[in-house]
């Protein structure tokens, strides 16, 4: 059985990622440094190198900052919903009918 070498895929996140929640994945760099100029300063890649089907590491980041690419060592920060606390502890909360408690 042959022995299928690693590769990688990137994807790329918008500066809003966090009211969006889309993503692009691409198997080309260019592809992906193409798209996150287009969405503009903010937007970053993450590669992606996978070693099996259900096996991946993440190895590095990049943001545009407008002019150049950085490499940054982890992700930037996502904002945070004010009232996402709120939502949570009311899910968590909820009772649950077939629980015996």
């Amino acid at each position: 059985m042959a022995h299928r070498p690693e590769w990688m895929d990137y994807a790329v996140y918008p500066p809003d990622f966090h009211k969006s929640g889309f993503c692009w994945t691409f198997r080309r760099v260019s592809k992906a440094r193409s798209k996150a100029k287009s969405l503009g300063v903010g937007s970053w890649i993450r590669r992606y190198v996978n070693v099996s089907k259900s096996d991946f590491e993440i190895d590095r980041y990049w943001l545009w900052d407008g002019i150049r690419f950085i490499r940054i060592r982890e992700e930037p920060p996502f904002y945070r919903h004010p009232g996402l606390d709120l939502v949570l502890d009311n899910l968590t909360g909820v009772h649950n009918p077939k629980s015996p408690t």
